[in-house]
């Protein structure tokens, strides 16, 4: 018979998670996700699936406070969710532990098969292997958008740019420009996410998985983006670029292909946000399923 309990024991809650969730991407990582947890405002909230004795599913989420809802644990940043099992029975039993108010969302399209869920926006990503170099996935594109790229790339190239890896004065850059571009609605403009983003930059850059990448003209950064690269998947988290000069938000895209490419990353996964130039840059769309039982 399956059984499930709520461990509510953060190192205990630790010790799961490296011995239960498969490496396969940057949102696997303990560290990136652990670095968003602030045991005053959140608890967290892993259920665990046991059968004789043996731990054999789990569930990792935490409670949000305030809120008082759960969420996968990492919090909204966090993409590419899933339930740590292969079995049906124990996705349910998993589901079915779940109390109050719960919004689980970015789940994967592989737990689909374990459970009913609610589909929602995409993913889109680069499978570079499949393309073999940058230039091979440019010419994908219609003549007319390599030529209107090209003219793009060529104006943002004649003001002088000079491009930057791992500045770490870049992250006040990042905070900053991403409010200016985004407000209210930026992840950045919350204090307690600021906290937690710059503890997973310091994580990335322990781990020599960091690629933050930034532009600046005239002596002023106008573009700058958080990448981390993790098992040859190489993720564009976080960032931004200024409204002027145009297109300057083009360049950085391109100095992110080029740095994966140098890494020989086999995909270059771009996440959820601001699918529309995404769509019109070949990128791949894979669904992603929320289970929830409220709205905000």
């Amino acid at each position: 018979m399956i059984i499930t309990r709520i461990e509510k024991d953060i190192n205990e809650c630790e010790r799961m998670w490296r011995a239960m969730v498969d490496d396969r991407d940057m949102f696997d990582v303990w560290e990136y996700r652990a670095a968003f947890f602030e045991a005053e405002h959140l608890t967290p909230h892993f259920i665990v699936a046991s059968e004789d004795g043996v731990d054999i599913g789990l569930l990792a989420l935490w409670h949000r406070k305030a809120e008082d809802w759960l969420e996968f644990f990492g919090g909204e940043l966090m993409e590419h969710n899933r339930f740590q099992t292969t079995r049906r029975d124990v996705a349910s039993a998993l589901l079915g532990a779940l109390f109050g108010r719960y919004w689980l969302n970015y789940i994967e399209t592989s737990e689909t098969e374990l459970v009913a869920l609610t589909q929602e926006d995409a993913s889109y990503a680069l499978d570079l292997s499949s393309f073999g170099s940058v230039d091979a996935y440019l010419a994908s594109f219609s003549g007319k958008h390599r030529k209107n790229l090209r003219r793009d790339l060529d104006a943002i190239q004649g003001l002088g740019p000079l491009v930057y890896l791992n500045r770490e004065r870049d992250v006040d850059a990042l905070i900053e420009i991403t409010n200016e571009r985004f407000g209210s609605g930026s992840f950045l403009a919350n204090p307690l996410f600021v906290k937690g983003f710059r503890k997973l930059v310091d994580a990335a850059r322990r781990r020599g998985e960091l690629h933050l990448i930034s532009i600046e003209i005239g002596e002023k950064v106008v573009a700058t983006q958080l990448a981390i690269e993790h098992r040859n998947v190489y993720t564009v988290l976080i960032g931004a670029a200024l409204s002027s000069p145009l297109n300057v938000g083009k360049r950085l895209i391109m100095e992110h292909l080029h740095n994966a490419d140098r890494l020989a990353c086999r995909t270059v996964d771009f996440l959820s946000t601001e699918p529309g130039w995404k769509k019109l840059w070949n990128l791949t769309p894979t669904p992603n399923y929320e289970h929830c039982n409220f709205s905000d």
